[in-house]
């Protein structure tokens, strides 16, 4: 199918093609504008081959360069200023002077001449360049550019040489009409200066040739009058002379002649042509100077051109073969013929399809060139366009389907005088139609081979097309169904139905209709019609529909209707529950006694409200029965849910509904079983699927492994086995004695054999090099007893190297922190003491200022002691802190508000916790981040009473603990600096502190293994969160 597109697609492209050349062709010998000739046909070349640009490039004097004449695409003011080089070097050059066309797939890889500007400064990749003209004599060059690189087949070149040659040939008709105006012109101005040197001698002529002659002096009164005037107003020369010249003439004649004197006595001549009566007369009225040059009179002269405008139509009579010849040219050839058959001119692209030269045709006639049998089919019309008359016929020749016409040519009397062949080579449109015919069978055997009805209608309700099934189905013959009406194959009682479904497509778009057909011998066949508007090729309505035959279908609702008895019968006695109910109203319909039994309770209250039935089910399912029994989709429903009986049991149901449809009616028919020893067995199947579930839920980051009582792996798997390039195959069914040696075996076979007796337990082993944390715990089945074992193991290897270097910093910080507490409180403590023992010795001996100074010392030496003492807890988070353990953050916190009830009791602060969780960590250390982050926000509370909440959320393996305030709050931009050391958003005057709390807190959290952060606006409050691991995962690790 895809090969066939495409042939019929380059078919259609080809005759696409074809239509813009005969297009052209004809504009060509209709258009006097020339250059609207090449814009119409630049357009029709750049949409044809899909180009961005399409130019015709006139040759100027020198032929060393071209100017872009017309053209499209092309960016604004470069149509008629643009040169393209012309030398033989340049590809308008080539083209200028060959015959050949030139295509350039890409300019930028071309070698054998450069891209001239114009095709550069455009982006243009591709090309094809066609000369205009001859090669002996060009005129320019056609050209179809592309913005990207492709390339161009034979077709798309020999379409743009076609446009080309059309191009060519009217500008050639162009140059030549333009030279017989040129003749005619020099022509005439010799006749003038004829007469001319001749006025003095020949003004007044007795006898004017076929005409007459006058002379009208400035007062438009005529002096003299020669030839014959009665030819022209029916007066003699002797009436005329002396008067004046509108009173001698008819109106009309005078109308015309008087401002032409008028304007000669001014200098000006004039020549016009007026038809009187029968007869075409030509008048030229002329000054006449004198000597000096001056003009004292008017020349009138009129002549009888009848005879001549005769022989000028004969003349274009004698040209009208070569018209002919052009305008009923078609993309094909074209000859003229003479009584003798012989070739009077030929031409025509398609003599090049054939390779015949045109000159081997000329002087020839049809029997010496074409065979006999060929002869014989083609003579007849020759011989008929000689007699006047007008043919088309069809030939097969040298391989090609031509379509050929012969038509008389006539002289200007009407006589013929030759003949005329047109040819069309009609090969490519035969192959397109004979396709196109076989697709159309193809088609048809297609609807034949279907089994129902296709049909397609005219607005009028008209068969305009069927399928085989239609005659099978109605028993009418396809010559029979061509003259009915849709409406003819159904009984009188079904017509209108059917009338009106036809009237609804029309209108709608679609239609769905049942209705029975009534065949040639009576029979009545219920048919369901589905059926679509669309549009012929004609862009008119048509109805397309298929029709299904429905017998089965009602004969299967009858046997429903019969059933339903039986179905009563069935239900009353069946022991699941059974229902019926409205879609619409949700009405139980039909409910079953089963109900009573399944659910303890009465039937009849869901007869009077259906919502009645939500009660009994359990409160933790009620919402999402409720919702699928609400939105109750196409495919139905399939739900297990709990109910609670009156007497508290509970009970399993599954329930499956679903929409039923019957007569054009839905109902909702479900049924639901007791399905809980059914769940109970489920569940003991899931328990005997554990192994599995816990072979993934403790995998770690390492291996896992299952054993059997004998130490033997039955499963194995991990990254751990590899990265150590083990194959997980290798260990199913080996021992632990098989495979580790005999140090290790004795290690580790008490943690497997603990395992097995249903005890867990966490070891630590060196293999291959590796530190290996390891756990063994048992598996057990659905009745709880352990019928393997289960090893997980972690490479801790690298947290073992981690652990020994932080153990080597925390022997640092630990040295750090002695000489805080020894070499810089020592010091410090001194300074105090003697602060104090001045300030009691010399208290009378200080004025104001000196108790002040020494305030101020005072207070720096307790705040240094302070922050080194914050210091010294800041850097003993983990050298001091203690082992981890559960702790349980209800009893922190009561411990927190004890120590903190002094500062709660003075600010009248209001400190509130929901139910905190039990987590794992350092229960000093965790009391220390709490009272930090509460006494925070009694501090910073501004001036209403301190308020803060404390609250924790479960997040995945770890809590998220939140102390919230309602206090001045910090702006964002700080919300990092606050955890820093020694780092306080206030002055010491503001509020106290060594700004050190925060980052201890920080610095704890850590420890844990979380994070800490602030979410707070100025004026807002804060709410300061860290995280937690939970017991259960701290003890996974």
């Amino acid at each position: 199918m895809d090969t066939t597109s495409e042939s019929e697609s380059s078919l259609r492209t080809r005759l696409r093609q074809q239509e813009v050349v005969a297009e052209l062709g004809q504009r060509a010998l209709d258009a006097g504008d020339i250059d609207r000739l090449m814009r119409e046909a630049t357009t029709a070349v750049a949409e044809t081959l899909g180009t961005e640009y399409c130019g015709v490039i006139e040759l100027l004097s020198d032929e060393e360069e071209g100017v872009l004449r017309q053209g499209v695409g092309w960016r604004d003011g470069v149509v008629g200023t643009a040169t393209v080089s012309a030398d033989p070097d340049s590809q308008a050059g080539v083209a200028l002077r060959t015959d050949e066309p030139v295509v350039v797939e890409d300019h930028r890889a071309e070698t054998r001449f450069s891209a001239p500007g114009l095709l550069r400064g455009h982006d243009a990749v591709s090309g094809i360049c066609v000369g205009v003209g001859s090669s002996e004599g060009p005129w320019g060059v056609l050209g179809a550019y592309a913005a990207e690189r492709r390339e161009f087949d034979a077709h798309e070149v020999e379409f743009v040489r076609s446009v080309a040659d059309v191009l060519g040939s009217a500008i050639a008709r162009t140059e030549r009409e333009r030279a017989l105006r040129e003749a005619g012109r020099r022509d005439e101005a010799r006749k003038r200066a004829l007469e001319e040197s001749e006025r003095r001698y020949r003004t007044l002529v007795e006898q004017f040739p076929n005409g007459a002659v006058a002379l009208v002096d400035d007062d438009l009164r005529y002096r003299t009058v020669g030839g014959t005037p009665l030819d022209v107003a029916g007066v003699t020369a002797e009436e005329v002379r002396d008067r004046p010249v509108g009173e001698i003439l008819p109106p009309n004649l005078a109308d015309e002649l008087v401002p032409r004197y008028e304007a000669a006595l001014d200098g000006t001549e004039d020549t016009f042509e007026i038809e009187l009566g029968e007869r075409i007369y030509q008048f030229r009225v002329v000054p006449v100077r004198d000597n000096a040059g001056d003009v004292f009179a008017a020349l009138g002269m009129s002549q009888d051109i009848t005879e001549r405008e005769e022989v000028q139509r004969k003349l274009e009579a004698s040209e009208r073969r070569h018209r002919t010849l052009v305008e009923n040219f078609p993309n094909g050839s074209v000859g003229l013929f003479d009584e003798n058959l012989e070739y009077t001119a030929v031409g025509g692209q398609l003599l090049d399809t054939l390779d015949v030269d045109p000159e081997d045709r000329i002087g020839r006639s049809i029997t010496e060139l074409h065979p006999e049998d060929l002869l014989e089919d083609i003579e007849p019309y020759f011989r008929a366009a000689l007699d006047g008359e007008a043919s088309t016929f069809d030939v097969e020749y040298r391989g090609r389907y031509l379509h050929a016409r012969t038509l008389p040519v006539r002289n200007a009397d009407g006589e013929v005088d030759a003949g005329m062949l047109v040819v069309q080579d009609d090969t490519e449109r035969r192959r397109y139609e004979r396709r196109l015919e076989q697709y159309r069978e193809y088609t048809n055997r297609i609807l034949d081979a279907i089994d129902d009805v296709f049909y397609v209608l005219d607005a009028d309700g008209n068969l305009q097309r069927w399928n085989r099934s239609v005659c099978e189905v109605t028993g009418y013959s396809d010559a029979e169904i061509a003259s009915m009406h849709a409406l003819d194959v159904f009984a009188e009682d079904q017509q209108e139905t059917i009338a009106n479904a036809i009237a609804e497509v029309l209108e709608t778009g679609s239609t769905q209709e049942e209705a029975e057909i009534l065949t040639k011998d009576g029979e009545r066949v219920p048919y369901e019609f589905v059926a679509s508007k669309l549009d012929d090729p004609d862009g008119d309505p048509v109805v397309v529909g298929v029709g299904r035959d429905i017998t089965r279908q009602k004969e299967r609702e009858r046997a429903l209707e019969e059933s339903e008895a039986k179905f009563r019968m069935l239900t009353e006695n069946l022991e699941e529950m059974v229902w019926i109910s409205d879609p619409g109203t949700r009405d139980v319909l039909y409910l079953n006694p089963a109900y009573e039994e399944i659910y303890g309770r009465d039937r009849e209250p869901i007869y009077d409200d259906p919502a009645t039935f939500l009660e009994a089910v359990h409160p933790e399912d009620r919402r999402r029965v409720e919702t699928a029994y609400d939105e109750i989709p196409e495919e139905g429903i399939d739900e297990e849910f709990r109910i609670v009986r009156p007497d508290g049991e509970i009970r399993w149901l599954d329930a499956r509904a679903g929409v039923v449809r019957n007569e054009g009616e839905e109902r909702i028919v479900g049924i639901a079983e007791d399905v809980t020893e059914r769940v109970e067995r489920e569940r003991k199947l899931e328990e005997s699927e554990r192994r599995y579930r816990t072979l993934v839920e403790d995998f770690p980051d390492g291996a896992v492994a299952l054993f059997d009582e004998d130490l033997r792996y039955t499963a194995a798997g991990g990254q751990l086995l590899k990265e150590d390039d083990i194959d997980p195959e290798d260990r199913i069914g080996a021992s632990i004695r098989e495979l580790y040696p005999d140090d290790l075996v004795e290690q580790v076979e008490p943690y497997f054999r603990a395992a097995l007796d249903g005890e867990a337990s966490t070891f630590e082993t060196e293999y291959a090099g590796w530190n290996l944390f390891n756990r063994t715990l048992p598996v057990r089945n659905a009745d709880d007893e352990v019928y393997a074992g289960m090893l997980v193991v972690r490479n801790v290897t690298k947290r073992r190297e981690y652990e020994r270097k932080l153990e080597e910093s925390n022997e640092r910080l630990e040295q750090f922190a002695y000489a805080a507490s020894h070499d810089l409180q020592e010091p410090l403590r001194m300074v105090s003491s003697y602060l104090r023992l001045l300030e009691r010795r010399y208290e009378d001996a200080l004025d104001e200022d000196g108790e002040e100074f020494l305030e101020f010392a005072v207070d720096g030496a307790d705040r240094m002691r302070e922050m080194i003492e914050g210091l010294l807890q800041y850097s003993r988070v983990d050298t001091r802190g203690n082992p981890f353990e559960a702790v349980e953050l209800d009893a922190v916190f009561e411990n927190v508000r004890r120590d903190l009830q002094m500062k709660i009791s003075e600010s009248d602060a209001d400190i509130t916790a929901e139910r905190l969780p039990r987590v794992y960590g350092d229960r000093s250390q965790l009391k220390q981040v709490l009272q930090n982050l509460l006494a925070n926000a009694i501090d910073y509370s501004g001036d209403d009473p301190p308020r803060a909440h404390v609250s924790a959320e479960r997040d995945g393996e770890e809590w998220v603990v939140s102390v919230r305030d309602e206090g001045i709050g910090i702006d964002p931009a700080d919300a990092d600096r606050v955890f820093e050391v020694f780092q306080s958003l206030h002055a010491p005057d503001e509020h106290s502190g060594t700004g050190i709390g925060l980052a201890l807190c920080e610095r704890i959290v850590e420890r844990h293994g979380g994070r800490i952060w602030v979410e707070s606006e100025p004026g807002e409050g804060a709410t300061f969160s860290f995280t937690l691991p939970t017991v259960a995962s701290a003890s996974d690790d």
